[in-house]
């Protein structure tokens, strides 16, 4: 799949939450993205966290900004008001350092 067709599924249909886009695109889209990493730049607020997950398109990444978690178990994702979104993203290298064995 393509990215702009990717991130006009996630843009035509109101998802209130990462699990739940994540669940539709996993159970009714044919040859669908891989999601290559979740839960990045994660935003904690009161009573949720927002996050970005990223998927592998055959033409690059994209991004899917949304609710990530809830920390309050009496809500439901869409009390937030916060409808995910999504655009293109782009790989970069950071170097880390860590002890030699």
């Amino acid at each position: 799949m393509k990215k702009r067709e990717f991130i006009r599924l996630a843009q035509n249909i109101e998802f209130y939450s990462l699990p739940e886009f994540s669940y539709y695109v996993h159970h009714n889209v044919k040859d669908a993205p891989i999601c290559t990493s979740e839960g990045r730049n994660i935003k904690e607020h009161e009573s949720y966290s927002t996050a970005v997950n990223i998927y592998s398109c055959d033409d690059g990444l994209v991004g899917v900004e949304g609710v990530y978690e809830r920390f309050d178990e009496c809500s439901e994702w869409v009390d937030f008001g916060i409808v995910c979104t999504a655009c293109e993203y782009e790989a970069f290298q950071t170097i880390g350092y860590q002890p030699k064995n």
